[in-house]
């Protein structure tokens, strides 16, 4: 299935079309072209997509760099709306980290994120991140 499929299956209203989507990117070599969308898909209470998403991205090797803005507007996004999820927040922070000295634009978001995220796990992952960030610099 081409990428523009799998996304609009992801993003679709159907959440068995989300779920197949998931486990279809989940079973991919590079997932990480969906990370933004399969991060985004953590918002819902569905166990079986969370399971899926969060299997995808567990599978992601380097996120892509143009992918970097959407990350820290997932992490914003989480800072400023307490009731956003916070697994969308904690695999943004991973992201940003992944792309360690990529990432520097980033290290004032993730400053906030572990010293103010309403979650200790999404402050963990944003000091881990920063760690990523200087230990490539």
């Amino acid at each position: 299935m081409e990428f523009e499929q799998l996304v609009c299956q992801l993003n679709a209203a159907d959440e068995q079309s989300q779920i197949n989507a998931a486990e279809q990117i989940a079973k991919l070599d590079n997932p990480a072209p969906y990370a933004v969308s399969l991060i985004r898909a953590l918002a819902t209470s569905n166990e079986d997509l969370c399971q899926w998403a969060t299997a995808a991205l567990e599978s992601v090797k380097t996120p892509e760099t143009n992918d970097m803005p959407e990350f820290v507007n997932i992490l914003n996004d989480y800072l400023s709306d307490a009731s956003s999820h916070p697994d969308s927040a904690f695999w943004a922070a991973t992201m940003i980290g992944m792309l360690g000295q990529r990432a520097t634009s980033a290290v004032a978001n993730l400053d906030k994120a572990a010293l103010s995220a309403p979650d200790r796990h999404v402050q963990k992952r944003a000091k881990w991140a920063l760690n990523q960030i200087s230990d490539a610099a």
